[in-house]
């Protein structure tokens, strides 16, 4: 548990939105999926001061320092290409290896271009409006009112794409730009 609230925290402070990120037990990524951008290398800043910057870890792979006026975070996170939509795999870098935290993957639609870099987190509150009203049926748990996906890969990767162009699963983008 404790993994899972340093991931939702980690997310509530690195992408803007009102309502809560979705954890994930399983990655939205196989290797035939990842994209290695170079164009993401460097620094990236928000209107309000906050920055993240990607540095390459291992062939397809990012290591990320997010920092704001309070914390810094590092962050494992995978440029995932799932048909003609982009998407990041974020996962804690510095997580707890006490043997019993398991941490957990984030999913993020992505828009990138030259000069902005725009993020929106899978919304908590709209997949849980989506599950009660039975509207959406995906393998999950709700822990302590926190929804945790525990679907496969393979099915996380189908409703990615399914509701990748929903502005309600994926809400108000936070927009990074080139420093």
């Amino acid at each position: 548990m404790r993994a899972l609230h340093i991931v939702l925290s980690i997310a509530l402070c690195l992408l803007i939105s009102t309502c809560g990120p979705v954890a994930s037990l399983h990655p939205l990524f196989t290797e035939k999926d990842l994209v290695f951008e170079t164009g993401l290398i460097g620094s990236w800043t928000t209107k309000d001061g906050s920055q993240i910057t990607f540095q390459k870890k291992g062939e397809k792979a990012y290591e990320s320092l997010f920092t704001d006026k309070k914390d810094s975070t590092k962050l494992r996170i995978h440029f995932v290409r799932l048909g003609k939509f982009t998407f990041f795999d974020v996962y804690p870098s510095n997580g707890s290896d006490d043997g019993i935290s398991v941490p957990a993957h984030m999913i993020c639609r992505i828009h990138f271009g030259s000069d902005s870099l725009q993020i929106a987190y899978l919304d908590e509150e709209w997949l849980a409006t989506a599950i009660k009203s039975g509207k959406l049926k995906i393998k999950h748990e709700n822990l302590d009112g926190k929804i945790v996906l525990t679907a496969s890969t393979k099915e996380l990767q189908q409703f990615a794409v399914k509701y990748a162009d929903d502005e309600k699963a994926f809400p108000e983008p936070g927009t990074f730009y080139r420093k």
